[in-house]
């Protein structure tokens, strides 16, 4: 064992571990859920970047030791690589303002670098706060790190979508010509082809994906350099502008310091602005995901148009069912990600005064969004998108006999005359083609032009028929 102090008194810590009395007391208070921190090793990895920045900046500009700096990078480093992944078990539940997170990585760093410099852990050389935390609060390192984390995990989001939106263009093209009845209500409408209405979903896809990458521009400005409340005490002439000349050299060039340290510290709405695109992007997902469940049923006495790949018996109960799991499993998604949204724009909402103290609780829903949609995408064009199939003799026959055919008769003959025909067509149970020829209204040759349910899907066709 050693000791370790703080404003509260002294404890025995266990020497096998890195962390340090301050953990020590949070891990009780935080231990009520099964989210820790190593669950999220890309926030381990952002803070170690973050913590090694500062302490070159710190170097650079004379106020910390090299040596000390030198440790203090190589134990960063090993922070990176996820050497003590194990020791980073503080609950994503925990109060103060995210000060575990940080204190947590600042005492690990610490006694790394005193075990690199003197051979055994506690604070003879690196004090957690003193050195590591130099120049930096809480306040500024967590919100800074939720900025670089999101960004890193929204590319990989991007990435994900852009696959999405081209197997779904690819799907598209594949179903050129297959004509369907469109619905509207859940009633029949016109015939549109499956090729119109999948690119209408790659398209909503796309500019879900495009609003992201918007969102992305502009966002890595840090609030690194505030401090505790944005005035920036605490730090040393200099490091302000050494610390984003390194991370920009770093970490990311992008990376540029917020306008007004201490609007970004008071107001987390930029994360409620991302989280809302990607709900947005899930709620698209699910609506699509719904769309294909609706076509996809039956296959005997639902809408039978597509036939959905079975990756899983549908019954426990009746041989022979299949169930449209992989878009209901999109549609799971969307609901939990609706979910972690609301979260979010509670924690948005009760920022306050001087800082947002929710910052670790904004972190884990929308990095617990971002992941779920990424890790969601390749399975669904992987295990239902590429292998989807259209029911061509279902899709066909419902399209030659809806009465939703009489439109383009209308456009010749008018409103009244078209329904006259609608309705005797569903009297005697007969197509508005068939009723149209057999009461002398058209000819044949004619009633096969005009009544082609793929003319109605091509505009520029139609209006040289009419």
């Amino acid at each position: 064992m050693r000791i370790d102090s703080d404003l509260l008194g002294t404890m025995e810590v266990p020497d096998s571990v890195y962390y340090g009395i301050h953990t020590l007391r949070a891990l009780p208070i935080g231990n009520i859920s099964f989210s820790k921190l190593n669950q999220y090793p890309e926030i381990i990895r952002v803070m170690a970047k973050i913590k090694k920045s500062c302490a070159k900046a710190n170097t650079n500009i004379g106020a910390m030791d090299k040596e000390i700096g030198k440790a203090i990078e190589q134990a960063c480093g090993e922070l990176q690589e996820g050497k003590f992944d194990d020791q980073l078990t503080v609950d994503m539940f925990n109060g103060g303002g995210a000060i575990a997170i940080n204190m947590v990585v600042n005492e690990i760093i610490a006694n790394r670098a005193n075990e690199l410099l003197t051979g055994r852990k506690g604070y003879e050389k690196v004090h957690p706060n003193t050195h590591v935390n130099m120049c930096q609060s809480t306040n500024d390192v967590v919100p800074s790190a939720i900025k670089l984390v999101s960004y890193e995990a929204s590319l990989q989001l991007v990435s994900a979508v852009k696959k999405l939106e081209e197997a779904l263009a690819e799907k598209a093209a594949e179903f050129k010509d297959k004509v369907k009845l469109g619905r509207t209500c859940l009633n029949d409408a016109l015939p549109i082809t499956f090729e119109q209405e999948f690119s209408g979903y790659a398209s909503g896809i796309k500019r879900q994906r495009q609003r992201i990458e918007a969102a992305l521009e502009d966002w890595l400005c840090l609030t690194l350099g505030g401090t505790a409340i944005g005035t920036g005490v605490g730090t040393m002439p200099g490091y302000k502008e050494k610390v984003y000349e390194i991370l920009r050299e770093d970490v990311n060039p992008r990376i540029r310091i917020e306008d007004n340290l201490f609007d970004g510290l008071q107001n987390a709405d930029s994360y409620l602005y991302l989280s809302g695109l990607v709900k947005c992007l899930a709620v698209v997902m699910s609506k699509i995901c719904y769309d294909i469940k609706l076509m996809g049923s039956g296959p005997f006495a639902g809408f039978g148009e597509l036939i959905i790949p079975a990756v899983q018996a549908g019954s426990s109960i009746m041989p022979g069912k299949v169930n449209p799991a992989i878009p209901e499993m999109i549609i799971q998604v969307a609901q939990q990600v609706c979910g972690n949204d609301t979260t979010i724009t509670m924690a948005v909402e009760k920022g306050e005064l001087d800082l947002n103290i929710s910052d670790q609780i904004l972190l884990k829903n929308l990095l617990d969004s971002i992941s779920l949609l990424t890790n969601a995408i390749p399975i669904l064009i992987d295990r239902c998108i590429k292998d989807l199939k259209v029911n061509e003799t279902k899709t066909l026959k419902d399209a030659e006999g809806t009465t939703a055919l009489v439109t383009t008769y209308s456009m010749l003959h008018g409103y009244k005359a078209a329904l006259k025909l609608a309705l005797e067509s569903v009297e005697q149970h007969k197509t508005v083609k068939e009723v149209a020829v057999s009461s002398g209204r058209l000819s044949q040759e004619k009633a096969n032009i005009l009544f082609d349910p793929i003319l109605l899907t091509d505009i520029d066709r139609l209006h040289q028929v009419i």
